[in-house]
């Protein structure tokens, strides 16, 4: 399973270290943020609808809350977070890869462009 370490922030234009923390401080009910862990840029939020297990984040492009779907890249351990109705990526996430356990050279690879 993937467990991705870093997002690639919008804000500092580059990746940067991955934090989850409650959208609202002692209130785990109202979702997750994803966010930059340097400067605190939410790249984008989960919430569960109480009727289905699909999570849910509001999409810039749609203007409202839609599913999320993850898609795999073509670069090992590279994932995007993107809307489920109009495919807007929402985050680019890396994890380290597994095969290697000295750090890769190559840069992670920036957000796909928006449509």
């Amino acid at each position: 399973m993937l467990q991705p370490t870093q997002v690639h922030c919008r804000r500092c234009q580059s990746a940067r270290p991955l934090r989850f923390a409650q959208l609202l401080e002692g209130e785990s009910s109202l979702g997750t943020a994803a966010a930059c862990g340097e400067c605190s840029h939410i790249a984008f939020t989960l919430i569960r609808n109480r009727t289905s297990e699909s999570q849910f984040s509001f999409c810039a492009n749609c203007d409202a809350f839609c599913r999320v779907r993850v898609e795999a890249s073509e670069h090992t351990g590279n994932v995007w977070v993107c809307c489920a109705a109009c495919g807007y990526a929402l985050a680019t996430l890396y994890a380290p890869e597994a095969t290697s356990s000295k750090a890769s050279t190559r840069p992670p690879q920036p957000t796909p462009p928006l449509p």
